[in-house]
């Protein structure tokens, strides 16, 4: 019997649209897997406990500094919680009796405590987990950072180990001095005779070798605090310091740090280096150092590596330590050391606080601040000179229009002049002659013949004189002959009192009783506003009155046109939606044309006033 494929058997239970939901299903359940995976992974993680064992005490820069480096990576991921940090003390506490009664308050202490990592600082912390490692905390993974000069065949016997040599390059440190201080014949070498010490001795005896044919080398170590100080003092010029440590002396006094590195500084003449970054800030010119922070934050990825589940034996010592080129500013203009003559990339501490560095977040607010007002300043004079460009575009097109507008208006006089004279010369005189003519035939004829010629030629004669007075108002439209012949008020004055006659409203026109000549251009413009108000008064107005008043006063013509119509809303045919006349506009333009203005002024039931000014 054949038995056909699950997912065939599905295909005939499922419809497609099952099928689509069953695979969503399927899917979402392997994606909840693999979160949760992840999630328990971290969780995991963030609830292992970690033992840091110093080897010296706290306040101690360089111990400080380590535990900063392991924290940096560390407690970001389980928390300082559980991060336990115990402190040896062993720079003024040592001995096999002292390590035997650590052990014992350390065992008593963690006796229900499980770690799943311990991280050791500096040799003794080492020295002592390579001792009772497998007594108080079994099978637990060590590493560790800080060990001077380590060898690979301690770890011969002890699983679980890893960490970080902390070897100083003394050979390189040497060539540095040498190549600051060229002169240099001799170097004295300040050491702490430690467990540690005995180490960084070995080391600096070795790198010593290649320059002893050249630089004569003296060693102080084993001794009193008073013997480094006589020594110092009585150093010739062509003299360097190499300084380490030197926690306590022959005598078993002991001496902080920065205090015992201040005293040696102050008593030395000469420059002093050292491969120690705490040291450098009370006195040490500089030199090619190991920080402690590096070794330290080294230590504390190797740890995490092994926390996520890495194993130990995959990660090897690490026999280079990470090393800086560090320089105390202050030393370095104590003993006149350009910063030039210094290799790339060394960094400078005590550097002089500048206003700017002083106030270096605040500087760097109002540099942005300004930078941005300039922007938005470039920016708007930009816009400014853009748009008066613009303006002076529309300007020169405005000029060019008003130039244009004043060419069509003079080629229009000239016209209406030409076309007046027409009229005038030909039409005129030839219906004169046609209505002599007919005044003969009439009186040719006998008063008894047919009456109907009589008719005929008394109806051609009202029609002339009809046609000669059309003809004649024409003329007057076209072009005033008294304007040309009078001047402006006697051609207002006609020109009104034919338009009274023709449309039965009452004109009063006032003016000078001597005429003023104008310009030719000024007197055409203001008589075709007059023309153009009173046409809008027929149009619009429904008046029944209208004064016109001209006059001539401080260099100034001035125009006004009155009636006493129904007025009107002038925002209304101002604003942008309202629909402005073309009077109005011809008006304005006219006046503007020969450098004068023209205004309006106008309410409902108060009638229309034209106000016209025209500077000559």
């Amino acid at each position: 019997m054949t038995i056909p494929p699950l997912h065939s058997r599905w295909e005939g239970l499922l419809s497609n649209k099952q099928r689509v939901r069953f695979a969503v299903f399927y899917l979402s359940l392997i994606t909840i897997a693999c979160l949760s995976h992840d999630v328990f992974a971290y969780q995991d993680i963030s609830k292992k406990r970690v033992l840091i064992l110093h080897s010296y005490y706290q306040g101690y820069k360089w111990t400080d500094d380590e535990n900063a480096g392991i924290e940096s990576v560390l407690k970001p991921v389980i928390g300082r919680n559980n991060l336990h940090i115990e402190y040896m003390d062993t720079k003024k506490v040592f001995g096999d009796l002292y390590s035997q009664r650590l052990y014992e308050v350390y065992k008593l202490k963690y006796k229900n405590y499980k770690f799943d990592l311990i991280i050791t600082t500096d040799n003794n912390a080492f020295e002592f987990m390579l001792k009772y490692r497998d007594k108080l905390f079994p099978g637990t993974p060590v590493v560790f950072c800080g060990v001077n000069y380590f060898e690979k065949d301690k770890l011969k016997d002890h699983k679980e180990f890893t960490g970080v040599n902390e070897e100083n390059d003394f050979i390189r440190n040497i060539e540095l001095t040498l190549k600051l201080h060229p002169k240099t014949k001799q170097i004295v070498f300040i050491n702490e005779w430690t467990a540690t010490g005995v180490g960084v001795h070995e080391a600096f005896v070795e790198a010593m070798a290649p320059f002893q044919n050249s630089i004569k080398f003296i060693l102080l170590e084993d001794v009193e605090l008073e013997d480094i100080f006589q020594q110092l003092k009585s150093l010739p010029p062509d003299s360097i310091v190499v300084y380490t440590a030197f926690s306590r002396d022959r005598s078993g006094r002991l001496f902080e740090y920065s205090e015992i590195m201040s005293m040696i500084a102050r008593e030395s003449k000469v420059p002093i280096y050292s491969p120690y970054d705490f040291n450098f800030g009370y006195g040490a010119v500089g030199g090619l150092a190991v920080l402690g922070y590096d070794q330290g934050e080294t230590a504390g990825r190797m740890a995490l590596r092994i926390l996520n589940g890495e194993k130990v034996e995959n990660i090897p010592v690490m026999m280079t330590a990470p090393k800086r080129y560090m320089f105390d500013y202050e030393q370095l203009q104590r003993f006149s050391i350009a910063m030039s003559t210094l290799p790339k990339d060394s960094t400078i501490i005590n550097l002089p606080q500048t206003l700017y560095f002083k106030y270096k977040q605040w500087v760097d607010a109002i540099i942005v601040t300004i930078i941005v007002l300039l922007l938005t300043i470039s920016i708007l004079l930009v816009n400014i000179q853009k748009r008066r460009q613009t303006e002076k575009a529309l300007t020169n097109s405005q000029e060019d229009l008003r130039a244009l507008a004043w060419r069509l208006a003079e080629a229009e006089e000239t016209e209406r002049k030409m076309l007046s004279r027409e009229l005038h010369d030909e039409i005129g005189q030839n219906l004169t002659i046609l209505g002599v003519n007919l005044n003969l035939l009439r009186s040719l004829i006998p008063k008894d013949s047919v009456e109907m010629i009589h008719s005929r030629i008394n109806d051609s004669l009202v029609i002339v004189k009809q046609t000669t007075e059309r003809i004649r108002n024409l003329m007057s439209n076209l072009r005033s002959p008294v304007l040309d012949d009078y001047g402006l008020v006697a051609a207002i004055d006609l020109y009104g009192k034919q338009w009274s006659s023709r449309t039965g409203i009452d004109i009063i026109v006032r003016g000078p009783e001597t005429d003023t000549h104008l310009l030719a251009h000024v007197e055409n413009a203001i008589f075709r506003i007059v023309q153009e108000s009173l046409t809008n008064v027929v149009k619009h107005a429904k008046a029944s009155q209208v004064i016109i008043t001209f006059g001539v006063t401080q260099g100034k013509v001035y125009l006004s046109v009155e009636d006493n119509g129904i007025g009107y809303d002038v925002s209304r045919l101002t604003s942008d939606k309202g629909e402005r006349g073309w009077g109005l506009v011809t008006m304005s333009e006219r006046a503007l044309a020969v450098g004068g203005t023209c205004r309006v002024q106008s309410q409902p039931g108060l009638g229309t006033h034209v106000l016209v000014e025209v500077p000559i």
